[in-house]
């Protein structure tokens, strides 16, 4: 719930599935799926509030998504290259860093 509020939920899920002794794939595969389970509450809503929004801005859209989809691609190479003890170390820097960020714009 305090994840919705303040917009950080992949931050603060992320933290708490760096207490687990799962592989890259699970840890990834599980902030997926639970974002995916999440925006698929979110998506109908927007379509009924901000129809005009979202159509006006369909150019925007097919970017964003575009480039999330070369991301996902060039993520996955990458992902292949990065020990497991790196990869729990780059994302608690970036845990750190996203609160630290978070912190100094309340300030």
């Amino acid at each position: 719930m305090l994840g919705g509020l303040v917009g950080n939920q992949g931050a603060i899920r992320s933290a708490y599935l760096l207490n687990y002794d799962i592989s890259k794939e699970t840890f990834i595969a599980t902030g997926t799926m639970i974002a995916c389970l999440v925006d698929a509450s979110r998506i109908p809503l927007y379509m009924i509030h901000y129809k005009q929004l979202l159509f006006d801005e369909w150019k925007t859209l097919a970017i964003v998504t575009s480039i999330a989809f070369l991301g996902t691609i060039i993520g996955k190479r990458l992902l292949k290259r990065v020990s497991l003890g790196n990869f729990k170390k780059v994302v608690a820097v970036m845990v750190v860093i996203l609160g630290i960020l978070l912190v100094s714009s309340i300030v």
